[in-house]
């Protein structure tokens, strides 16, 4: 690719927040970003800092389809090059997290998928993750706890798989997922006064892990935790 034709498309990528009342324009330049960092393009990590949060914006909008979603999980790999530790990136979590509460996200395959993915980009995000989703249990349709069982399972089930810089790594997120939030939700079954947060949090544990005891790891987590 050309040096001149990325400049162009970089300097496009710095309107994008400017052009939210055109949106025929903002998102033929949206496409274009994404086309080139799906390409690989040189200098896409420059591509990143307006794209990204343009795109989640658009998929929390009350009238975003499956295809937002779909766009945010085509170029997920873009949150790998922002530091989430940054105060800079209070703004992108709290899209982030928002999207854990998006009926369009939680019904969507490429949502949960996305959703999954987020228990991994840092300890300390499955606190504020758990927090998001735990403040949603007394409110939660039958849709929703089951899709928040399934996000957590995989989520805990990936970590294994997952090409962590090393397996301790991987069996400290894995921790983190068990003794922060897996492990609430046990303590909400027992020991919370409301009826419905027992209800709900108790299909969600039944959903996510009772019922997957078969699967490598299960069982013998829900014996330590208990």
């Amino acid at each position: 690719f050309p040096d001149s034709l990325f400049k162009c498309i970089e300097h496009l990528h710095s309107c994008l927040f400017h052009l939210a009342e055109n949106s025929s324009l903002q998102t033929s330049i949206m496409r274009i970003c994404e086309y080139w960092w799906q390409r690989d393009g040189p200098g896409k990590e420059n591509l990143v800092t307006h794209l990204l949060p343009v795109l989640l914006i658009r998929s929390l909008e009350s009238f975003a389809k499956h295809s937002d979603v779909k766009r945010v999980y085509g170029v997920r790999s873009m949150i790998e090059v922002l530091d989430l530790e940054d105060e800079t990136a209070l703004t992108l979590k709290h899209l982030l997290l928002r999207c854990f509460i998006s009926p369009v996200y939680l019904n969507c395959s490429e949502g949960k998928k996305f959703l999954c993915e987020m228990f991994w980009l840092h300890e300390d995000f499955v606190e504020d993750i758990h927090a998001t989703v735990k403040a949603q249990i007394p409110f939660a349709s039958n849709s929703m706890i089951s899709s928040y069982a399934s996000i957590y399972f995989k989520g805990w089930k990936g970590c294994k798989s997952l090409p962590f810089e090393s397996e301790e790594l991987a069996m400290s997120f894995q921790e983190k997922i068990e003794n922060f939030a897996i492990q609430d939700l046990m303590d909400c079954a027992v020991h919370s006064k409301d009826k419905i947060v027992c209800k709900n949090v108790s299909k969600m544990l039944e959903l996510g892990f009772h019922v997957k005891k078969n699967v490598k790891g299960v069982d013998e987590m829900l014996v330590k935790l208990y």
